[in-house]
């Protein structure tokens, strides 16, 4: 999120960056979807706790949180925005 100082359209494009991911993340399985919400937080979690969190081995984090990111950056293309790396 940007800081205070950053101007307020800077702030109204954060924000609705921040629904379109949300509503994206939210048109993936549920599995996915919890994975993506336990990583991607502003605390980040040890692939221990997400593990227990979402019932996916530790192991298995990374290949799916790979498909899971690969469905979204596919998502976005459809719409027609760019995923920038």
């Amino acid at each position: 999120m940007a800081g205070p100082s950053v101007g307020p359209e800077k702030h109204a494009i954060d924000a609705d960056t921040e629904r379109l991911r949300w509503s994206l993340i939210a048109t993936l399985s549920p599995r996915r979807q919890v994975l993506l919400r336990e990583l991607f937080v502003d605390s980040p979690r040890p692939y221990a706790e997400v593990a227990r969190n979402t019932g996916i081995p530790a192991g298995g984090i990374g290949p799916t949180r790979a498909r899971a990111l690969t469905q979204l950056r596919r998502r976005l293309d459809e719409r027609g925005l760019t995923c920038r790396t």
